[in-house]
């Protein structure tokens, strides 16, 4: 059936589509007409080259107080401006496919033409955490990871400082030599911003080239390209300006020290402490986290989050520092950065195994990831309504199985603390997934870049992998995850949606044995299958 002959029209006869979550919740039979102007995928290639290009503009600042800038506002800007390109590049799209979206942000409206700006997120301020710890709170974290002995020197004269913490970082400090201390970044961003004057610095040039850098990438017609490249230029000078008065205060700031740990560089408050420790001469280490780490093929995202403002990186094991490497730079000459990958505390990936089978229908639970609104994961993933409705439609088939079927929801974005759609068709769990995931006697995923996957596929329950087509694995590790999961591609319609394999599906859960994770579990830990 074709799209117009399914969706809703308007007086004009075009078909009327919901934008995002807030326009599908005034419209109850959204899902009956949904259909999309174009296939994602088509643009995973040139918004992932456009990644690349706005951290070599980023790094290329002549003026190195800009270059800092760029980077420090870099992770927050490039979701936001890679959003606004998906959007425009959809709304041209809208011509081709006589589809009208209806709803969205401000910035929607801009990109139509009809007035508008940035909306209230595209401010991109960059906060603190909004309550600073006691002081105290500080000493007990450096005594968490401190022998009793080396304690006077972590708290009064530490060889390094950590800023925030993670599980590797903590095993990596209890498990050295040297005495490391704790400050909580939020205490030294708060002193530092206190007193900084309100000045407006001249963000004209850089912005500019942020924005030269991001449209190169994508082939975008009149007035959808100089419309977008309006909003994405105002977007940067906004979060040039925050950055630069978070550097400048920093720059102040006197007890900063000259070795610096922190855990992910995405976290503000320590991407900037550690730029700032840098352009004093100083050392940065930053500590890998989650479990997708060089597994899946996202060296851009790797390279602006971590590399770019760190010194050294450490990853928790040669699998891991081997996958990464192999990927590094491929094509990409800027993002061979001068940093040292190295081997943490190492943290052997342990199967988590059941001690025996439930009886009864087998308890399967669909994990499902995050509605972002104008936002994008990287790499970029299904629009929010194209993904709630495929969600709707995953758990409607899986329903009619002979299983227990939980529904396992992100506890985050634009749904968090309000009813997700899913309880309508399947039981939901909202309590976090390392607490529930015992239950389950089989997984299926369809958005591999998150920590609930990775901890999945390390227990011995069967893990179904509904392949959209969306993210890249690794060279090395595609071949280990499709003996590890079984791997279900998923196609699009003639409406760009994606189409649930209801009985490859089926077949895919209809014997749910245990399975041996070791040989996955062995390449992360070692390299070696």
């Amino acid at each position: 059936m074709s799209v117009a002959t399914r969706t809703p029209l308007n007086a004009r006869g075009d078909t009327v589509v919901p934008f995002d979550l807030g326009a599908s919740a005034d419209a109850p039979n959204w899902r009956d007409g949904l259909a999309w102007p174009l296939d994602v995928r088509s643009l995973a290639g040139p918004l992932r080259r456009a990644s690349a290009r706005l951290l070599a503009a980023s790094l290329t600042q002549d003026d190195a107080a800009w270059r800092d800038a760029a980077l420090l506002m870099l992770p927050g800007f490039a979701n936001r401006a890679r959003a606004i390109l998906l959007a425009a590049r959809t709304l041209e799209a809208c011509k081709a496919t006589g589809i009208r979206l209806v709803g969205g942000p401000p910035e929607l409206n801009a990109l139509r033409g009809d007035g508008g700006g940035l909306g209230a997120d595209g401010e991109l301020v960059l906060p603190g955490d909004r309550v600073v710890p006691p002081r105290w709170r500080a000493w007990v974290r450096a005594a968490s990871w401190t022998p009793l002995g080396r304690l006077p020197r972590a708290w009064l004269a530490p060889g390094a400082v950590a800023v925030t913490h993670n599980p590797l970082l903590a095993a990596t400090a209890r498990r050295g030599t040297e005495a490391i201390g704790f400050v909580h970044a939020a205490r030294i961003l708060a002193e530092a911003r206190s007193g900084v004057p309100v000045t407006r610095p001249d963000t004209a040039a850089t912005a500019a080239a942020l924005t030269d850098a991001l449209l190169g990438e994508l082939a975008l017609a009149p007035p959808y390209r100089e419309r977008a490249a309006a909003l994405i230029e105002a977007l940067a000078q906004r979060g040039l300006t925050a950055a630069a008065r978070d550097l400048a205060g920093l720059g102040r700031f006197r007890r900063l020290p000259l070795r610096l740990w922190s855990g992910t560089g995405g976290h503000h408050a320590a991407r900037a402490i550690g730029l700032a420790v840098r352009a004093r001469g100083g050392a940065v280490t930053r500590f890998a986290h989650g479990g997708s780490l060089g597994a899946i093929d996202m060296i851009e995202q790797l390279a602006a989050t971590e590399l770019a403002v760190s010194d050294r990186f450490v990853v928790p094991s040669d699998g891991v520092r081997r996958l990464i490497d192999q990927t590094r730079g491929i094509g990409l000459p800027v993002l061979t950065l001068p940093v040292t990958l190295e081997v943490g505390a190492r943290r052997h990936t342990e199967p988590r195994s059941r001690s025996r089978p439930r009886a009864g229908r087998p308890t399967v639970m669909y994990v499902t990831t995050a509605a972002l609104g104008l936002a994008v994961h990287a790499p970029p993933f299904l629009p929010d309504v194209v993904y709630l409705d495929w969600q709707l439609r995953v758990a409607e088939t899986l329903g009619r199985l002979p299983i227990r079927l939980v529904a396992k929801p992100h506890p985050e974005g634009l749904l968090r603390g309000r009813g997700h759609p899913l309880a309508d068709v399947a039981e939901t769990w909202s309590r976090p997934f390392e607490s529930v995931m015992a239950d389950a006697d089989a997984f299926v995923f369809d958005y591999p870049c998150s920590t609930t996957f990775w901890a999945a596929l390390a227990t011995d329950r069967p893990v179904v992998y509904l392949d959209l087509g969306l993210v890249p694995f690794a060279r090395l590790a595609r071949p280990h995850l499709e003996r590890r999961c079984r791997v279900v591609p998923v196609g699009f319609d003639e409406r760009n949606l994606p189409v649930v394999p209801a009985a490859a599906l089926s077949e895919a859960l209809h014997v749910l044995a245990p399975v041996d994770p070791s040989p996955w579990t062995r390449l992360l830990d070692d390299g070696e299958p």
